[in-house]
């Protein structure tokens, strides 16, 4: 007959605290080596295209870095407001707007490492359609009283109801 240890773990509690400990690891090594990696990367490049490119290189990243950050501060902060002004508003207009910051802080680190990885998570950003200023909810704002009044027509509302047409040509049938 076992008997049964009260100090012992189920398994899966054991393989679970395996796995937090390697990733603990991990990232201690992810923490100290990506200096290191991006320090030689950095000389790599310096050595082959000359010390000049690669300053150049790092502060036109830099540069655009802080471009991302800003612009995509500003889409944040312009999706809010449409939030708070129409109450609907999709994940991904969000979403986009916080992957033009992680690229953007990556582009300011200097290295060719995390501008690599700035490049695909970017790609990503403009995919999602994030880099447009426009209203990206589909609705119209709300007619208020100054300069969306004066598109209306006239100072009422028409009510009645709206079908689309499609009109062909007889040569096109």
């Amino acid at each position: 007959m076992k008997m049964h240890n009260s100090n012992t773990r189920p398994w899966s509690a054991m393989l679970d605290w395996e796995n937090n400990k390697r990733r603990v690891c991990m990232l201690k090594i992810l923490i100290v080596g990506l200096p290191f990696l991006e320090l030689i990367g950095l000389l790599l490049f310096a050595e082959a295209a000359g010390s000049m490119w690669t300053l150049l290189e790092i502060v036109l990243t830099l540069l655009l870095g802080v471009q991302f950050i800003k612009r995509s501060g500003q889409s944040i902060q312009s999706s809010l407001g449409a939030l708070q002004r129409m109450g609907t508003q999709s994940a991904s207009e969000i979403i986009n707007p916080i992957k033009g910051i992680i690229g953007g802080l990556l582009l300011c680190v200097p290295g060719l490492l995390s501008d690599g990885v700035a490049v695909i998570i970017l790609l990503g950003y403009f995919r999602g359609g994030a880099h447009s200023t426009s209203y990206t909810t589909g609705r119209q704002p709300p007619f208020e009283d100054g300069p969306l009044d004066s598109q209306r027509p006239s100072g009422r509302i028409i009510e009645g109801e709206y079908s689309a047409e499609v009109l062909v040509k007889k040569e096109d049938v």
